[in-house]
């Protein structure tokens, strides 16, 4: 499909200004030579769309177990004119995909050598917040060189040293507000430079005319590019020295990852796209760290203590909505805040979640507390929240982006055994001086959790959501410094872990191999590009370590007898590299220490088990009962709260078609376009859900159905009526509402994706007058006709109203649920709503409240009363009512 493509220009020259795109990539069955079923792969504001808006791509895909390079080959499909080759690596080659170009590829024009097109090809695929142009002078520079004298001078050209670091930029005022790198002080946005009204006061000025800041910017993860040229990602910071000369960009080789040009002065238009901006986040730690801590240091620090009051929230509200949403509410408010895989897409499980949890905080009259949509959402997040207990233990650390600062080269040495630092120190102006447990994941041993000094010194000492560190000092972490985060928390939170963390042994030695290109022909590279055993490498580590037998030495293929734990270290951080190198894991020393945890039985149920779907849905998570490792230990807690939500659904979403939007009229050729997007939608989420029960849970195509329906609403909102006007959202939301809610089976959530913040809108406009008292009649019909002899007295029960069809005719009615019921479990019809009753309801209405029996069968004929006789009549009263007025309203009936 064609690509989207805006340029809004910021200069009437053209040499300024802002691009969005949108493409669509179909995806070819390479094997089978067709193309996929599967949902298209649609890219928001990629520099590949930038660049090249007027070329033809798709994506190609393989099996991740393909080892036949031919079919990757050059294909014609049908009714084409020329083919598509191979050219780059999609953002998604460890699962089989790549891209093709039509007629002429590209690649080779920006990395020139065919192992970078695939080791470094994502990068032009990466979905940026958002892109810029300038045309402007730039200056290449090598980050290591040093003078004869071993003083520190990346730019040898100009004989200037601009304080860039590995993969990290310096830039001057004008472009980084260019970029918009701005901190988000108390909710304010950046400013828009298309509006005069809100344009910074220091954009376009001289250097000379510069008003001071208020505040500097912030660091931004980049993508960058000069046409045809080269192409770099890292990071990004203000240098003040750049304001004052003719220059906008310093940019390290090391960003460079394909051609490098010159080092020296140089001019182009260039194109840069922010990914994410420095900012302090909130990251859980993971089994990987608990790991190597004992479960008494985790009691000392109170974390066992707070896990199992969070358990003891979530479980005891198992059967409210109400209750569920509000514990989500909280949780999701840390969760959109956590450090994703920021090369994908950040966090769109806790995006999808917290649309369920806005429409029920919107929902004050309970319209939908029953949807189909929202307790399936509702439940997938408990769910996830009983992962993230069991996997996290409850707790959240920050999370800040690294930078590099040659200042605290002072408090570290070089000597013959390696560097000595007097102290570990960084710099983070986001907390306050002092000690902090840092470490990140994937864990490599426990030396990867460390005790760091924060000191507000060096070159960043007044920029939030950074972490600045020397290079040698953030490699002990196997960190760097293009976008990589590293989590932290001040040692007074968890002084026993800081305790535990200083008695620790020397950890195991680690060397970070040098790159090794991929070899063999372009498509033979493609293929083995693919092997990542990271997962595999990280399990056995986990295995042995559960087991305590990470000490255990083994006679390694190719190496000498080791232990466990050097040898899985090593591997791992081997494996982590292999996404941008050919040097190769020990794949027979794998399988020795896979076949030796085998021997001893090490099978640890609760590693492929938090994987799985049934795992806090269904039951609780698996585990070996005999084992007392830390992370067993926390699990068999969790499992030891769990309960499954006892929350009931509509079994079709018919009943909610007129709850909301009745009275929006509707265009016939709106709710044609939502109908048939409604089945494009159902038809290609059912593909993706047979998917992921065929491919281990993998849940990436229905991420991908999910976002590509979300995109579509960006078109409706610019499709012109006949007469050139726009169709308003609320008359789209409508549209879909009615369009959703037509089927007899699915959720109807397509209409939540696109348009929450309409119903959201609509339900804070539904103003029913308050409820005190509904009146409820043909209750000796129902499945909660009590006998005379034990008539309801004020219990509290929840009411939801909905619309049944009794002999062919629709009527208002209840359905109830009583917590102490002991056999009839759930929502079971109650009776028919009265006509006084019926315009303080609407379907979907839910409430809690008390419950009286008013009237019963043989109510007239006093000398048939029996203890028999069932409830005919009931009552419900608001819970602020008291017993006094409840008696009041009961004797004057």
């Amino acid at each position: 499909m064609p690509i989207i493509f805006e340029n809004i220009r910021y200069s009437d020259s053209g040499s300024e200004g802002k691009i969005n795109t949108v493409a669509t990539f179909s995806i070819w069955k390479c094997k089978e030579k067709r193309w996929s079923k599967a949902p298209s792969v649609v890219l928001r504001n990629t520099m590949l769309a930038a660049l090249h808006p007027t070329k033809e791509f798709c994506i190609g895909e393989i099996e991740k177990n393909e080892k036949n390079s031919r079919v990757l080959d050059a294909f014609k499909p049908r009714r084409m004119s020329h083919p598509f080759f191979l050219d780059l690596a999609s953002n998604s080659r460890t699962h089989g995909r790549f891209t093709f170009t039509q007629k002429s590829t590209i690649g080779k024009n920006y990395y020139g050598e065919d192992w970078k097109r695939i080791i470094y090809g994502s990068i032009l695929h990466t979905g940026c917040n958002r892109m810029f142009y300038r045309e402007m002078k730039y200056i290449i520079v090598d980050d290591e060189h040093r003078t004869h004298t071993g003083n520190p001078q990346d730019d040898p050209i100009n004989k200037t040293h601009w304080d860039t670091g590995d993969s990290h930029a310096k830039a001057s005022i004008t472009l980084m507000n260019l970029l918009e790198a701005f901190p988000d002080i108390e909710g304010e946005i950046p400013f828009d430079p298309t509006d005069p009204e809100e344009i910074d006061p220091d954009f376009g000025l001289e250097p000379d005319e510069k008003v001071k800041p208020l505040s500097p910017p912030i660091a931004l993860q980049f993508r960058a590019s000069l046409r045809n040229e080269w192409v770099a990602k890292g990071t990004i910071a203000h240098n003040p020295a750049l304001d004052n000369t003719e220059y906008d960009l310093v940019i390290p080789l090391s960003s460079l990852k394909g051609n490098k040009p010159s080092l020296g002065n140089h001019e182009g238009k260039i194109l840069i796209g922010v990914v994410h901006e420095a900012e302090e986040r909130r990251a859980k730690p993971g089994w990987m760290l608990w790991q190597w801590f004992d479960f008494q240091t985790l009691e000392q620090d109170g974390i066992i203590s707070r896990l199992e009051e969070k358990c003891q929230n979530l479980a005891s509200a198992f059967n409210s909505i109400q209750n569920l949403a509000e514990i989500m509410r909280v949780d999701l408010q840390e969760a959109q805040q956590e450090l994703a895989d920021l090369e994908d897409n950040p966090d769109s499980e806790a995006e999808y979640a917290n649309i369920a949890v806005r429409v029920i905080q919107a929902d004050r009259n309970g319209l939908l507390l029953l949807h189909p949509y929202i307790v399936k959402k509702v439940k997938e997040r408990c769910q996830q929240m009983w992962k993230n207990l069991a996997k996290a233990a409850g707790v959240r650390f920050y999370s800040v982006m690294c930078q590099p600062d040659q200042y605290f080269e002072i408090y570290q040495l070089k000597t013959s055994s390696g560097m000595k630092y007097n102290p570990k120190a960084f710099c983070s102006k986001s907390f306050k001086k002092g000690d902090y447990i840092v470490f990140c994941n994937p864990m490599r041993h426990w030396g990867d959790v460390q005790v760091w000094k924060n000191k507000h010194e060096g070159a960043f000492r007044k920029n939030l959501g950074v972490l600045a560190a020397t290079r040698e000092l953030l490699l002990e972490l196997g960190r760097d410094t293009d976008g990589d985060f590293v989590q932290l928390i001040n040692t007074d939170t968890y002084p026993g872990l800081a305790n535990a963390i200083a008695k620790f042994p020397s950890p195991p030695s680690v060397t970070k191999f040098p790159k090794v290109p991929l070899v063999g022909s372009f498509q033979q590279i493609a293929i083995n590009s693919m092997n990542d055993l990271t997962g595999v490498v990280a399990s056995l580590l986990g295995r042995a370590r559960a087991m305590g037998a990470e000490n255990i030495v083994l006679k390694i293929p190719g190496e000498s007898e080791m232990r466990i734990i050097d040898f899985l270290s090593q591997e791992l951080q081997i494996a982590v590299d292999s996404l941008k190198s050919a040097y190769p894991n020990n794949e027979k020393g794998l399988d020795v220490v896979k076949d030796f945890l085998n021997e001893i039985g090490a099978d640890i149920k609760w590693l492929a088990d938090l994987k799985s779907d049934e795992c806090y849905r269904d039951r609780p998570c698996l585990i070996n009962p005999e084992l007392t490792d830390t992370v067993t230990r926390i699990i068999k807690l969790v499992n030891s709260h769990w309960r499954s939500p006892n929350l009931k659904e509509d079994s079709t979403p018919q009943s909610y078609q007129n709850v909301l939007f009745s009275t929006v009229e509707v265009d016939p050729f709106q709710l044609q376009a939502a109908t048939q997007h409604r089945d494009e939608y159902r038809s290609e989420m059912g593909k993706a859900i047979q998917y992921r029960e065929l491919n281990d849970g993998d849940d990436r195509l229905i991420k991908q159905v999910a976002e590509n329906a979300r995109m579509r609403r960006d078109e409706l909102l610019t499709t012109p009526k006949i007469n050139g006007e726009l169709y308003t959202g609320e008359s789209w939301a409508a549209a879909y509402w009615r369009a959703s809610h037509t089927a007899h089976t699915g959720t109807a959530g397509l209409v939540f994706l696109l348009f929450p913040d309409e119903i959201i809108a609509q339900l804070n406009n539904v103003k029913l007058p308050e409820a005190l008292v509904i009146n409820c009649y043909a209750v000796q019909y129902g499945s909660w006709a009590t006998p005379r002899r034990a008539p309801w007295r004020g219990q509290e029960v929840d009411v939801r109203c909905y619309m049944p069809t009794i002999t062919g005719k629709k009527y208002l009615a209840l359905e109830m649920k009583w917590d102490e019921a002991k056999t009839q479990i759930g929502f079971h019809h109650l009776g028919l709503i009265g006509d006084k009753s019926a315009a303080y309801v609407l379907p979907g209405w839910t409430k809690r409240m008390k419950i009286y029996s008013t009237a019963f069968e043989n109510d007239r004929y006093p000398r048939n009363h029996s203890a028999t006789d069932k409830t005919t009549r009931i009552h419900l009263f608001d819970l602020s009512m008291s017993e006094e007025q409840i008696k009041d309203f009961l004797d004057t009936k």
